[in-house]
């Protein structure tokens, strides 16, 4: 049910902003400090599952581990008359996936920019042992001032975390798959496939950094094409695609990109 107009555990919900596999995300306002926040909410179907619900709150807890100016902050995780919540530092501004799609690819210089500063971010994030696993151009958010912020923390994982087993329970599988872009079990491959490197697929509980790394160069590749290096009618398709070849050369999409950039690609 859409919660807009009421308040939960302290915040006004304004506005639905989106929702995804794991919950809805709603701009609230925050009563007791008077600012605007992203309350990301589970639904109660997914609270009922205990595993779901450890993921959820997972979620908050790695990420408000990370205090850096380009990974958005979680401020508080609570649970009001059974509906649970995250709340969140608001971006205001689009993700550079909806800006591509909107106003077609960037330009190289801002394509790098951009890029570079979720790199730094990421570095920041493995140093102190996370793997975000989910890096694609929707979560990447620019803000009014030109300052990108990961968001998403959903897959992200604390290396050393020890992942459980669905235990072959065919209602339980059925509902982890329903959810499978935000939560981890080591038999189903998380994440999204255009930017998914080949061992995510095999094996997503056991991916370190560089599943991060190739994920942000997929990502700069469609910053700068304006379409990703794989695609296909199906995740499948996509995902043998990049273990069995290599990306079209960046040069028939684009003029005059630098010898280095292209290396990069």
């Amino acid at each position: 049910a859409d919660l807009t107009g009421i308040t939960l555990g302290g915040y006004e919900i304004k506005s639905k902003l989106g929702s995804g596999g794991m919950g809805t995300v709603y701009l609230a306002r925050q009563k007791s400090l008077n600012r605007d926040v992203a309350l990301k909410v589970l639904p109660a179907e997914l609270a009922a599952n205990p595993e779901f619900l450890v993921r959820f709150t997972r979620e908050a807890l790695s990420a408000a581990q990370l205090n850096h100016h380009n990974i958005v902050q979680v401020y508080d995780v609570g649970v009001e008359d059974e509906t649970h919540f995250i709340s969140m530092e608001y971006v205001r501004g689009s993700n550079l996936g909806e800006i591509v799609r909107r106003d077609g690819r960037l330009q190289v210089e801002d394509a790098v920019s951009y890029v570079l500063q979720a790199a730094r971010a990421l570095a920041y994030a493995h140093r102190r042992g996370f793997v975000h696993r989910d890096i694609k151009p929707e979560n990447l958010l620019l803000n009014e001032h030109g300052l990108v912020k990961i968001a998403d923390m959903g897959l992200a994982k604390l290396r050393g975390w020890v992942e459980g087993d669905s235990g072959g329970h065919p209602d339980r599988d059925a509902i982890l798959m329903q959810a499978a872009t935000d939560v981890t079990m080591p038999s189903v491959a998380m994440g999204t496939p255009a930017y998914m490197p080949p061992e995510q697929a095999l094996d997503a509980a056991n991916v370190d950094h560089r599943a991060d790394q190739y994920s942000l160069g997929c990502t700069l590749y469609y910053l700068v094409a304006g379409k990703p290096p794989f695609s296909g009618t199906t995740a499948y398709e996509i995902i043998t695609k990049q273990k069995t070849e290599p990306p079209p050369p960046i040069d028939l999409y684009v003029r005059a990109v630098p010898p280095a950039l292209k290396k990069i690609l």
